[in-house]
């Protein structure tokens, strides 16, 4: 299972909010983190020390080493997000359509059952949250299409439709 988070600056305080999300949402179903591997640039006194308080502890990799699961997924997020961005019929693509596009990698790569995964049959996405993928709601329209919403309106002539990108 994968997650991934924005963080608006590089601060220990924002990056430990962010851990502490992912950290309530495993807890929520019933996991304990016992341990996180990191790269060293998080190897700080106060970070650490938070994270021992929810009971974790941070296991950093030597310099100029990484963690291989992680690197893997996150080059696969890339190459997701590279090609998803190859088929919209834009030139420059907002910055917050990049998060979002993100998340939605993030989100199709956790609703299917990993090779070689814990469940041949349940999705990590079905073990982690809880939500299994619903036809009806998630693929109705591809990332980045154009589509007409519908929008509170009232008995005049003004639109009841906007344009937008889903």
């Amino acid at each position: 299972f994968g997650t991934s988070e924005l963080l608006t600056n590089r601060k220990i305080e924002t990056i430990f909010e962010a851990t502490k999300r992912v950290y309530q949402q495993y807890m929520k179903r019933g996991f304990k983190i016992t341990s996180i591997l990191m790269d060293g640039e998080f190897d700080t006194g106060g970070y650490r020390g938070e994270l021992s308080a929810l009971g974790i502890t941070l296991n950093v990799v030597a310099a100029e080493e990484h963690v291989p699961e992680i690197e893997r997924h996150i080059r696969v997020i890339k190459e997701r997000a590279r090609s998803v961005i190859n088929t919209l019929p834009f030139d420059k693509v907002p910055a917050r359509v990049i998060i979002e596009l993100v998340y939605y990698c993030g989100f199709w790569l956790n609703s299917f059952p990993a090779a070689g995964g814990i469940s041949d049959t349940m999705s990590p996405r079905a073990i982690v949250v809880g939500t299994t993928v619903n036809y009806a709601n998630h693929c109705k329209v591809e990332f980045g299409e154009y589509v007409q919403t519908h929008e509170p309106h009232d008995n005049s002539m003004q639109s009841r439709t906007v344009g937008a990108l889903a």
